[in-house]
């Protein structure tokens, strides 16, 4: 059987330079393991953890070693268990919302946001199809997503009244109202507003 996490140990971990140092890029590929095995009850936990290692918690920003992890977590969205995706799709949604921590562009790591955002934008149609998934959770965090991504996009607003319209899970509604509404109050563009799909 094909793991979703091919290549994982293809990646040269050590050599990826980011201000956490070696201790925290060497525990990334045991935590996208876990993550991809983890149980229901688990993989919000090890997405905590995982998100520990890829997030600066005062800041918000991200550090490199998220541009190495963001095509992994792409494939842990396509696990035939929902929460193992929902997790994943939290993730990107929270990569998607955020910047290169400060130092890590000091330390010349310039163009990382550029390239991940490149690496969502690939993505968007598969993200767009997440909005139909059979997982409520998933459902939820991919109207999150595809909000962040393409927020103003028409085809977004479309989007979100398709499902406002066929959506049976109460939570699931309230999502989306919620992120309609946001596009109301706040008409920003995301990164992806004005690049086609």
């Amino acid at each position: 059987m094909t793991s979703l996490l091919d290549g994982l140990d293809d990646v040269q971990w050590v050599r990826v330079s980011d201000t956490w140092g070696l201790r925290v890029r060497s525990a990334v590929p045991g935590l996208l393991r876990r993550l991809e095995s983890a149980g229901p009850d688990e993989a919000w936990s090890v997405g905590a953890d995982l998100r520990g290692v890829l997030i600066h918690d005062h800041s918000g920003g991200y550090f490199w070693t998220t541009e190495y992890v963001v095509p992994f977590l792409n494939r842990l969205c396509r696990s035939p268990d929902g929460h193992v995706v929902a997790t994943s799709v939290e993730l990107l949604t929270e990569i998607a919302c955020s910047q290169p921590f400060s130092a890590e562009v000091e330390a010349g790591n310039e163009g990382m946001l550029e390239r991940i955002q490149a690496v969502l934008l690939q993505e968007r149609p598969f993200y767009y199809g997440l909005l139909t998934h059979p997982d409520p959770g998933v459902r939820s965090e991919a109207v999150e997503l595809v909000s962040v991504i393409d927020a103003g996009a028409q085809r977004r607003t479309d989007a979100l009244e398709r499902m406002w319209r066929t959506e049976t899970e109460e939570k699931v509604r309230q999502v989306v109202a919620r992120e309609l509404n946001m596009s109301l109050i706040h008409p920003d563009r995301g990164f992806g507003a004005d690049v086609p799909m």
